[in-house]
C-alpha cells in the first residue's frame, strides 16, 4: 500500500499498522493511535523537489510565461523564508546556499542544471504536497511570481540573510555557505510585522 503525504494526512485516525506500511522515514516507530499526536511527533516536511515542481506547474505557459532555473531558485528561497517567518518552521529540510546570483538549493540545482539559462519545462508527473503547503506556495507566487529572475536576484542581494552569509566576499565570488534559517526567520518576521504595522 502506497500512501502519499497529501492523502496520508486526510486520514482521521492513524494506526501503527498503517505507519509500518507507509513509505515514511520514522526513526523510532511507536504506537500512535491519535492523529494529532502522530503529526506533532514526526513533523514531516515537504520535499524541495516537489516544491520546485509546483512552481513549474504554476506558470501560465499558454499566455507565454516561462520560468528559468534562476527564477525558480529565488521562488524556492522565498517559499522557505516566509514559511519560517509565518509558520515558525521550515517548509523543507534542505539548506539554501549564498551563491553569487542569490540563494540556491543544491538539490534543485542538480536536478535542473543542464537547462542553463533556458526556460524549464512543466513537470510531467503529479505533485505530492499538502494543501496547506500549496496554499503557502500560492501566496509566494502571488507576491513574487510577476517579478523577473534578475529582479528577484537583486532583491535577495539587498536582504540580510544572503548578505550575512556572503560576508565581505566580492560580488561574483563563488560561495556555498549556508544561509542561516534563524536569520531568515527573524528578518522576514520583522518585514511582516512592519507591513502589519503600516497596514
Amino acid at each position: 500500500m502506497t500512501i502519499h503525504r497529501a492523502n496520508f494526512f486526510s486520514t482521521e485516525n492513524v494506526t501503527y499498522q498503517q505507519i509500518q506500511k507507509a513509505p515514511l522515514l520514522i526513526a523510532n516507530r511507536q504506537l500512535f493511535v491519535n492523529r494529532a499526536v502522530f503529526l506533532e511527533e514526526i513533523k514531516l516536511m515537504a520535499d524541495v523537489k516537489e516544491v520546485a515542481k509546483w512552481f513549474l506547474a504554476a506558470v501560465d505557459r499558454q499566455s507565454g510565461e516561462a520560468i528559468t532555473h534562476l527564477k525558480l531558485q529565488k521562488l524556492i528561497y522565498y517559499a522557505q523564508a516566509w514559511y519560517l517567518a509565518l509558520e515558525k518552521q521550515a517548509l523543507f529540510p534542505d539548506h539554501l546556499e549564498a551563491w553569487a546570483h542569490g540563494p540556491v538549493c543544491r538539490a534543485v540545482y542538480e536536478t535542473y542544471r543542464d537547462y542553463g539559462w533556458d526556460a524549464l519545462p512543466a513537470p510531467d508527473d503529479g505533485i505530492d504536497l499538502l494543501q496547506c503547503e500549496i496554499d503557502h506556495l500560492e501566496m509566494v507566487m502571488d507576491a513574487y511570481g510577476d517579478m523577473s529572475a534578475k529582479k528577484l536576484e537583486h532583491l535577495t542581494h539587498r536582504e540580510e540573510p544572503w548578505m550575512e552569509a556572503r560576508g565581505d566576499l566580492p560580488a561574483e565570488a563563488r560561495c556555498n555557505k549556508k544561509i542561516s534559517q534563524s536569520t531568515m526567520a527573524s528578518f522576514y518576521t520583522q518585514v511582516y510585522q512592519s507591513a502589519q504595522a503600516d497596514g
